[in-house]
């Protein structure tokens, strides 16, 4: 599932020299770097007229209805991984997963 209604790169966070120095990111430092060449590469090749067309070319109720579905999906993941959510929603009786729709989450 897409994470967020509209594809902006991500530009990573800068390198601080010595940061893989424990021998626990020793090994994952090489994956870092290639993550953050990735993340760089999508930044810079990144397209703002595509960006602009796509915006352009979509209803507004496109942008609500994803975002409505972004924050259920959010909802949802929240209800089932944080502690204290999982606590309201069972001392409330309340049955998130049957919330398909966002309105049934503004009910709540």
């Amino acid at each position: 599932m897409q994470r967020t209604p509209f594809p902006l790169p991500v530009c990573p966070p800068p390198h601080r020299p010595g940061s893989e120095a424990s021998p626990v990111r020793a090994g994952q430092a090489a994956q870092q770097r290639a993550f953050s060449a990735k993340l760089y590469r999508d930044f810079w090749n990144f397209s703002v007229d595509e960006a602009s067309n796509l915006l352009e070319q979509k209803e507004p109720e496109y942008w609500e209805r994803k975002g409505e579905q972004l924050a259920l999906a959010l909802f949802h993941a929240a209800a089932e991984r944080v502690p204290s959510h999982k606590l309201f929603f069972f001392g409330n009786g309340l049955q998130i997963f049957f919330c398909q729709h966002a309105r049934g989450v503004r009910n709540i």
